[in-house]
């Protein structure tokens, strides 16, 4: 059963978007809401995985300035079994089943040249059911964003439900 966002869930979702670490009060104020509310509304939309609250790390300023996205090519019957091989590794932060040109696809971090090298001609290698893989090198971040708003069709809906 999915559970529906009530305009209230969402105004609480743009609220912590805008500010992770904003005080319950402050929401509660800002939302014309009791405290108790907000606490218990927040607790529904965090245990079920509406929202989650991390600290987001800067690669580039932790020293990985290596930032690449590899497709990778993969025998059919395999590609569960490469999407979860790829989990330990801790250069790997995304990897996600894909359709189009590749089965699997990867986003990862690197200190060097010599470890991304290191990472596909051994760890790679060593998978079982890569066929093959393309490299993508970010140059450059334009946009980076982590936290996801509802989809706007939602949000009108709820706007007019208010």
């Amino acid at each position: 059963m999915v559970t529906k966002l009530s305009p209230l869930d969402i105004d609480i979702i743009r609220c912590f978007h805008e500010d992770a670490r904003a005080p319950l009060v402050q929401v509660a104020r800002a939302l014309e809401q009791p405290e108790s509310t907000i606490r218990h509304r927040l607790a529904r939309l965090v245990r079920e995985g509406f929202i989650e609250f991390v600290a987001v790390s800067d690669p580039l300023k932790l020293g990985y300035p290596l930032w690449v996205n590899i497709g990778l090519h993969v025998e059919l019957a395999r590609i569960r079994d490469v999407a979860a091989a790829l989990d330990p590794f801790p250069e790997v932060y995304f990897v996600g089943i894909t359709s189009g040109a590749h089965e699997v696809f990867i986003s990862a971090v690197f200190r060097s040249n010599e470890e991304l090298f290191e990472f596909i001609t051994d760890k790679l290698a060593a998978i079982p059911g890569i066929l093959g893989s393309t490299t993508y090198h970010f140059l450059a971040v334009t946009k980076r964003r982590i936290g996801m708003l509802p989809p706007a069709m939602e949000a009108a809906e709820a706007e007019g439900g208010k």
